[in-house]
């Protein structure tokens, strides 16, 4: 549920320009890389491509599953038909398992591996892949409505269950919304102001084609499994989203999106039986798949002219806004990794005006990186010694103002959230992994740090031996968190799945990465230390 204060912090200008830190070494093979990440340096290779890295991977997926399997993971089974193999070379059982076709049937089943979400799981044995697939039926509701003899702003929402206590505080939003516009919109644009952002007008087909290619790009092909019977045996993951208008036999969710601009209302999944994969509601904006405007990965801190010092410095541009000290102190407790994780990376990047020589404005912004750094690392940040790269860009791109004066901190990636990805992500059974605190810009009755979520038993038994790295409450980049990134255990429900139709024992295949084993079970609501 991605419904906590989305308003809290906005965005300014960021203009942020990386450094290059290439090395003599950037380009040689290393001598272990992520499984996964090889096989993604396949994937996208240009044609004829064969530098170190590229041998060096096809050398370590070849080795582990054999040239044949590794084609077909890479090109499909058809194109993999031209790669010899001798029979005697393949395992009698393993034979006998590849040649009872799609598993368990052509219909596959309905998987609820966690009691939320629901979905259609099959394996191919001939692409060896398991498919996931998410059948949708869409009502596409208009968020306000106008008089036009009045220009008279009122909240439509037709189509939401007013019965429904969630459903009741998303027409409660549209009121606000509506109210808004009355207070501050002239009488005379109102109804462009309302047709053009609130009500629907004929964009429905393309919003689908939207959410359909955005959700089977962010969840397909993330990560893959390796037979525990035979570890020549691998599977791919492909995701595929039927979305349609109205409601058919077979939908595992009934979707309500509503017209509104970003950050409209919030959006939330529910079910009226756990146990039904075939009972998901999805309520959500239409502005949900695309990216927030406003990343919560990303904050910056403003600082007086010709000043490094944190006391001086504000959340906004002049010294408007949040005091420095303070402002820091809210991202601490927004960003404490959870107890027992090493917690993400955060880079600190100095900026500077354009007034004075450019030889002290980049002194002067990395100076400010390091006030950043040095107030973290003595004011509790966990981890923040290892966690936290400052360095500054001096005036690069900046102008004569207080908005150049800053430093960003960006949280992992960094990149703003897109909503209607993790929305989907509790349609395939995934819990919330943001957490709430006393203090933190995360605010509500949610999960302390390092609590649990639904996924962690499964990430227990179906990954790793322990919770694995992320499948705890912590504010980060992973998907169901704050950000995007699609980790190891966001492919429990799906390992869960593929266990069941195949009646088989996998494991997850990218060694190197998370899963990484937290030391002893987190605690709910456990001192970070």
């Amino acid at each position: 549920m991605s419904n906590f204060n989305r308003q809290a912090k906005q965005n300014t200008k960021t203009d942020e320009h990386s450094s290059n830190r290439g090395s003599e070494t950037e380009n040689a093979a290393p001598e272990f890389m992520n499984n996964t990440f090889a096989l993604d340096l396949l994937r996208h290779r240009e044609a004829g491509s064969t530098g170190p890295l590229q041998r060096r991977a096809v050398q370590q997926l070849s080795s582990l599953v054999g040239n044949r399997n590794l084609q077909r993971i890479l090109e499909g089974e058809e194109e993999a038909e031209g790669v010899s193999v001798a029979d005697d070379a393949m395992p009698a059982d393993l034979r006998a398992f590849l040649q009872r076709g799609v598993m368990p049937g052509p219909d596959g089943a309905d998987i609820t591996p966690t009691g939320i979400g629901g979905f259609n799981a099959r394996f191919n044995p001939d692409s060896r892949e398991l498919i996931i697939t998410l059948n949708v039926g869409i009502s596409f509701i208009h968020g306000l409505s106008i008089d036009p003899a009045t220009n008279n702003v009122t909240p439509d929402g037709t189509g939401l269950d007013m019965s429904d206590t969630d459903e009741q505080g998303t027409f409660g939003e549209l009121q606000a919304a509506a109210n808004q516009i009355m207070t501050d919109v002239p009488a005379a644009d109102r109804a462009a102001e309302v047709n053009s952002r609130w009500r629907w007008g004929g964009e429905e087909d393309a919003w689908m084609t939207q959410y359909q290619q955005t959700v089977q790009t962010a969840w397909g092909g993330q990560h893959f499994f390796i037979s525990q019977d035979w570890p020549e045996l691998m599977s791919n993951v492909r995701v595929a989203v039927n979305v349609h208008r109205g409601q058919a036999d077979g939908d595992h969710t009934k979707g309500k999106i509503i017209k509104t601009p970003p950050n409209g209302i919030g959006a939330y999944v529910q079910s009226n039986d756990t146990a039904n994969a075939n009972d998901q509601e999805l309520i959500m904006s239409s502005s949900d798949v695309d990216p927030s405007p406003n990343s919560l990965l990303r904050w910056e801190l403003y600082f007086a002219h010709d000043s490094a010092n944190i006391a001086a410095a504000s959340s906004q541009p002049g010294g408007a806004g949040t005091p420095g000290p303070a402002f820091l102190n809210q991202f601490i407790a927004t960003f404490n990794a959870a107890p027992g994780n090493a917690g993400q990376t955060i880079q600190l990047i100095g900026h500077a005006s354009s007034v004075g020589s450019p030889q002290y404005n980049q002194h002067l912004s990395e100076q400010r990186a390091a006030a950043v750094e040095a107030f973290l690392q003595s004011n509790g940040l966990t981890g923040s010694i290892d966690r936290t790269q400052d360095s500054g860009e001096g005036e690069t791109g900046a102008g004569n103002d207080a908005e150049s004066r800053r430093v960003d901190l960006v949280v992992g990636s960094g990149e703003g959230q897109l909503v209607a990805t993790h929305e989907t992500g509790h349609l395939l059974g995934l819990d919330d992994e943001y957490a709430t605190g006393n203090g933190s810009l995360i605010t509500g009755s949610g999960n302390p740090i390092g609590s649990s979520v639904a996924h962690s038993d499964i990430d227990a038994d179906a990954l790793a031996d322990a919770p694995i790295d992320g499948a705890v409450s912590e504010n980060n980049d992973n998907i169901m968190s704050l950000g995007n990134t699609v980790r190891p255990q966001h492919y429990a429900t799906f390992h869960a799945a593929l266990e069941q139709v195949t009646s088989k024992s996998w494991r997850y295949g990218g060694e190197g990465d998370a899963p990484s084993v937290i030391p002893g079970t987190p605690v709910p609501g456990g001192v970070v230390t």
